[in-house]
C-alpha cells in the first residue's frame, strides 16, 4: 500500500506555533539535515516556551530583539556558551525565514551578533606524565 501524502492543513498566522510547523516544512524542503532540523526547530519551541512563560508577545511581529536577548540571557544562566550560540543561530534563521515569508517586515535579529564562545582550551600533560607515555612507545 503505497503511503499518502500528508494531509496537515497549512495555516497562516502570526503566532509563533503556527508559523514553528511551516518553518519544519521548509527546513525539509530545502533538505537540512534531519539534526538541523531538529536543533532550529527546538530551538525556537524553547523560544516559544520562554516568552509565554514570562508574558512576553508570542506573535511574531511583535518580538524585538530585547525579548531575543532576554532569551538568550537566561540560557546562558543554565546552558553553555555553545548552547546559547546554537540557540540564537535557530532562531535566526527563523526569523530570516519569517521575513522572506513576509510574516515579518524585518527580522529583530538583523543587527544582533551571536553570542561569544570563549576558547575552552583542552589540558596540557606537564612532562612528568608525558615522559611515562612516550616510554610506551619504543
Amino acid at each position: 500500500m503505497a503511503k499518502s501524502a500528508s494531509t496537515t492543513a497549512i495555516v497562516a498566522g502570526g503566532d509563533i506555533g503556527v508559523n514553528l510547523e511551516s518553518f519544519g516544512r521548509h527546513l525539509a524542503a530545502e533538505n537540512m539535515s534531519p539534526r538541523t532540523q531538529e536543533t532550529y526547530s527546538e530551538s525556537v519551541r524553547q523560544f516559544h516556551g520562554f516568552l509565554s512563560d514570562q508574558g512576553m508577545p508570542l506573535e511574531v511581529s511583535h518580538i524585538h530583539r530585547e525579548h531575543i536577548e532576554a532569551f538568550i540571557s537566561h540560557l546562558f544562566a543554565k546552558w553553555k556558551p555553545a548552547t546559547a550560540n546554537n540557540r540564537f543561530r535557530g532562531i535566526q534563521g527563523f526569523f530570516k525565514w519569517l521575513s522572506d515569508e513576509g510574516e515579518v517586515k524585518e527580522s529583530p535579529m538583523i543587527r544582533m551578533k551571536p553570542p561569544r564562545i570563549p576558547l575552552d582550551p583542552p589540558d596540557v600533560l606537564r612532562e612528568d606524565q608525558l615522559k611515562p607515555l612516550v616510554a610506551t612507545l619504543r
